[in-house]
């Protein structure tokens, strides 16, 4: 199939089916013809970062999520996305930025909360990770999903053995409704 390098908009959809199929190599070349029509074009730019991401090529998914969401910061898949990518680069301040970010445009989304619990245990902030978790496991009980919610509450017994927490403080950090500042 031969599309005209002007229609944009119809390699970008190719990209996307391309990409479902699980043909990232294809869909790379279709969205960077979408590209070159549209160059500040925040899904096509979040569609070349989901590209590279599926070919491990972290530096350019990373370029290209950040100039999505510098277009469009409401982008919340693009947000998860970059806390996926600084996580597994480990550049573990970043991801916490970009989740948090995601927190915000989604506040009764678990899984940020549950990244962030994780990402902070990285980071040796043994309260904000309980705090984090247990936000996770309350909003994955609200959702219904007791797997994930009894994995979160499994973190928080591993985080309090880990940090020391003694019961009184491990009680008032997992009733905190908002996440610590700072």
């Amino acid at each position: 199939m031969t599309l005209d390098p002007g229609h944009g908009s119809a390699h970008f959809n190719l990209g996307v089916a391309l990409s479902r199929q699980g043909k990232s190599d294809e869909a790379l070349h279709h969205f960077r013809i979408a590209q070159q029509a549209h160059p500040d074009d925040p899904e096509i730019l979040a569609g070349l970062g989901w590209t590279y991401h599926k070919l491990n090529q972290y530096p350019q998914a990373i370029g290209y999520y950040e100039k999505s969401v510098r277009l469009t910061p409401s982008n919340l898949q693009a947000q998860q996305a970059l806390g996926e990518l600084w996580d597994i680069t480990q550049q573990y301040d970043r991801a916490v930025d970009a989740y948090e970010t995601a927190a915000g445009l989604d506040p009764e989304g678990p899984d940020n909360y549950y990244h962030l619990g994780r990402l902070n245990d990285h980071l040796k902030a043994g309260e904000k990770a309980v705090v984090y978790m247990a936000l996770a496991e309350s909003l994955y009980r609200k959702r219904r999903n007791a797997v994930m919610a009894a994995h979160c509450s499994k973190n928080i017994s591993i985080l309090a053995r880990r940090y020391k927490f003694k019961k009184r403080k491990l009680h008032k950090l997992t009733r905190s409704s908002q996440p610590l500042a700072g």
